[in-house]
């Protein structure tokens, strides 16, 4: 099932790309820029609305791809067992907290 989620993911990508160059391609040849003052307001469409509408599509797409399914086999968890030679850090030091004259080692 996840590879079926994976395949979709990179189609979503492909996709997005594709559709993101062709915005790049609009908006480089952008119809509102120059010496036609009628098409200013195309402008906003060009400059914004394709963009994030091509982002918010993708984003969309991706979310629903990855949404879960609701069957609680889906969502297993699984203890890890965790001994002593597992330990990552120095959880066997003693902390630094008195001086040889008992003072705390973090006061001055």
């Amino acid at each position: 099932a996840d590879a079926a989620k994976v395949r979709q993911s990179k189609n979503i990508v492909v996709v997005g790309t594709v559709a993101g160059l062709a915005v790049l391609a609009v908006q480089v040849f952008d119809p509102a820029i120059g010496d036609r003052p009628g098409h200013w307001g195309l402008h906003a469409v060009v400059a914004d609305l394709l963009p994030q509408s091509v982002f918010a599509a993708a984003l969309t797409a991706g979310m629903w791809v990855w949404m879960p399914d609701g069957k609680p086999e889906s969502q297993t968890y699984s203890a890890h067992l965790q001994t002593e030679a597992a330990t990552i850090g120095a959880s066997s030091v003693e902390p630094c907290v008195g001086g040889e004259d008992g003072d705390d080692a973090l006061s001055g």
